[in-house]
């Protein structure tokens, strides 16, 4: 959850509030140092763990005896790890810290609150940059801070009637999606009906002639064509 995201209804009654590891805790005290979090969560001993605040974008690590303080309109959302050390690294120049030596590319986005039509790169200074796809992870461990830059997507990736199809717009309409499933596509002999989902903030539903739909990665279409007649 954003740090600035209000809080839902059904935790608004009580103190103060954070999540750690997407575990809501609720506490009447407003300050507590970053040991008490760690055993209120079951990470002990505490000095074998990282404990790192999401700001969403930019992270930090919170010590032992780091006083964090709440807000009771706003929950704090943390990360603990078992590790002994923090890993570094950057992205579009905004340094981060995080507890593991690798990080998801599902993660790295929440953390950084990247765009779905933006993607990451892993730049390198002795080879070519690498782009960071969906459902892989970056490698922290390297000596030195890691940097990755964001850039907007080029292509993008869906997925119609079961089979990987790449686009180069965001915006694509009915007749689009229909001529993707079938490349002879004749609107005047035939309809066709064209539901999708997965789409933005995991919205689903039908497009329908005259109309148009912002597709990001892996959003899924199915077509159906019948005969007008």
């Amino acid at each position: 959850m954003p740090p600035d995201s209000p809080l839902p209804r059904e935790l608004s009654a009580r103190a103060f509030h954070y999540t750690l590891n997407g575990q809501f805790t609720s506490t009447d005290d407003p300050i507590q140092p970053g040991r008490e979090i760690l055993k209120r969560g079951g990470f002990t001993p505490p000095s074998d763990h990282i404990l790192i605040q999401k700001l969403r974008p930019g992270t930090k690590s919170i010590g032992l005896d780091e006083t964090v303080h709440f807000n009771a309109s706003v929950a704090v959302d943390f990360r603990a790890f078992q590790s002994d050390r923090t890993f570094q690294f950057t992205v579009d120049e905004l340094g981060y810290e995080w507890g593991a030596d690798t990080i998801s590319e599902a993660e790295l986005r929440d953390i950084v609150c990247a765009t779905d039509d933006k993607i990451f790169i892993l730049e390198r200074t002795d080879q070519a940059d690498q782009p960071i796809q969906a459902g892989t992870s970056v490698n922290l461990n390297p000596k030195g801070t890691e940097r990755l830059r964001t850039q907007i997507r080029s292509e993008i990736n869906i997925i119609v009637n079961g089979r990987h199809r790449t686009v180069k717009k965001k915006v694509q309409t009915y007749k689009d999606i229909a001529r993707l499933a079938y490349p002879d596509a004749n609107f005047d002999q035939y309809l066709y009906t064209i539901t999708y989902f997965n789409g933005e903030h995991g919205r689903e539903g039908d497009l329908v002639e005259g109309e148009k739909v912002h597709v990001v990665e892996g959003m899924v279409f199915n077509v159906r064509r019948s005969d007008k007649s």
